[in-house]
């Protein structure tokens, strides 16, 4: 519980604040030995295998997740039920309706060497130039979702009209004002 979760309500922020407030009391009383209460000490050195499942990309809980961060904020949605829809969620803003593609935020591999002090991601919105000039005419925003981090970018999608991907960087780079934003669904209010 002591994780940063993303979504800010008042039910998990007070969630956050007892549970810190438990933690620190058993930090302070028994140390740091408190996490490993009930647990055979030897499990503890043990070496640990990563679930490589736990972080795949799933279309339909991204498009959960994204609908529930959208919510948190405040906005009016409904998601399309339909399969092939070109676009997943629907949001009402100042009384007009705009049309999200949810797509995979995902590890910009051509950055894994890089030096930069954080990560950079890219959002491949379209397979091909075809679907790109097909589809993008059905879309307002491409929203990205990565499950490793539970990060998030929201661009519009004037960013995609020549491009089936745009790079998002975490911090002081290109489309950096988007990540963890919904600056892009703002910007569309004025």
């Amino acid at each position: 519980m002591k994780h940063k979760f993303l979504i800010k309500s008042e039910k998990i922020k007070r969630a956050r604040k007892i549970t810190g407030l438990i933690a620190r009391g058993m930090e302070k009383k028994f140390g740091l030995d408190y996490l490993s209460f009930g647990i055979d000490q030897s499990v503890l050195e043990l070496p640990r295998i990563e679930n490589s499942t736990k972080h795949k990309y799933n279309q339909e809980i991204a498009i959960q997740c994204v609908s529930d961060l959208l919510l948190s904020e405040g906005y009016q949605l409904s998601r399309s039920s339909a399969n092939n829809s070109p676009y997943d969620i629907l949001v009402v803003i100042d009384k007009e309706i705009v049309r999200i593609k949810v797509k995979h935020l995902q590890f910009d591999s051509a950055y894994n060497v890089s030096t930069l002090p954080y990560q950079v991601y890219k959002i491949d919105a379209f397979e091909t130039f075809v679907e790109q000039k097909q589809k993008i005419k059905d879309v307002d925003f491409i929203v990205g979702y990565n499950f490793k981090d539970l990060s998030f970018a929201c661009l519009n999608k004037k960013q995609f009209e020549n491009k089936k991907s745009r790079v998002v960087h975490e911090k002081e780079g290109q489309n950096s004002t988007y990540f963890q934003s919904w600056k892009a669904l703002n910007e569309f209010n004025r």
